[in-house]
C-alpha cells in the first residue's frame, strides 16, 4: 500500500537536500571570490607602496647621478620628472662649452622647472609656460625647450638650437 506521509517525507527531503546542496555551491563560489578579492587587494597595496616609492622625492628611481669624470654630466630626478631613456651626448667642451643632448622621439611631460646653470648663472624655464608657447599638448618636445631657452629674460647667454636628424627621426637641442 501506498503511504502519501512517507511519499510527501521524501519529496520534502529530496527538494531540501538539493536547496541545500544549491547553497552550499553558492557559499563555495562566495569563499572562492572573497579569497580572490583579498588576493587583489592585497596586490593592490603593493603596487601602491610601489608607485609610492617611484614618486618619493628622495627614494626615487633617480634622485642624483654623477661621475667623477670631470667631463661628465650630472643627472637629477624628482617624482615629477617623465619616465623614460634619455640620451645626452655631448659634442664638444670649448672655450664656451657647447652641449648637445637627443630628446628622442619621446617628449618630456610639462611640468616643474629645467634648470640651465652657466658659470655663476642659473636659468629656470617653467615646462607649463614653455608648452603653453608652444602647442600645449602638456609634453614638452625639443622645439618648445630651445625656443624657451632662446626666449628666456634670464637667460644668462646661452643659445640653443634644434638639431634635426632624419636618419634616426630624433630632435636634438644644441646649447652653446
Amino acid at each position: 500500500m501506498i503511504n502519501p506521509r512517507t511519499i510527501a517525507q521524501e519529496i520534502a527531503y529530496a527538494d531540501v537536500a538539493t536547496q541545500a546542496a544549491n547553497l552550499q555551491e553558492k557559499q563555495t563560489e562566495l569563499d572562492a571570490e572573497s579569497s580572490g578579492l583579498d588576493s587583489l587587494s592585497s596586490a593592490l597595496s603593493d603596487f601602491q607602496s610601489a608607485v609610492d616609492a617611484l614618486n618619493s622625492d628622495t627614494d626615487g628611481p633617480v634622485t642624483f647621478a654623477a661621475t667623477s669624470n670631470n667631463d661628465s654630466a650630472t643627472v637629477s630626478a624628482n617624482s615629477q620628472a617623465q619616465a623614460g631613456s634619455y640620451s645626452f651626448f655631448v659634442e664638444q667642451l670649448a672655450q664656451g662649452q657647447q652641449t648637445t643632448f637627443s630628446m628622442g622621439d619621446d617628449a618630456f611631460s610639462a611640468t616643474g622647472t629645467f634648470e640651465l646653470t652657466m658659470g655663476d648663472s642659473t636659468m629656470d624655464i617653467d615646462l607649463s609656460a614653455a608648452d603653453q608657447n608652444g602647442d600645449g599638448d602638456g609634453f614638452i618636445d625639443a622645439s618648445e625647450l630651445v625656443n624657451a631657452i632662446n626666449d628666456s629674460d634670464d637667460n644668462p647667454g646661452v643659445s640653443a638650437a634644434l638639431v634635426k636628424n632624419r636618419r634616426h627621426h630624433n630632435d636634438y637641442a644644441h646649447l652653446g
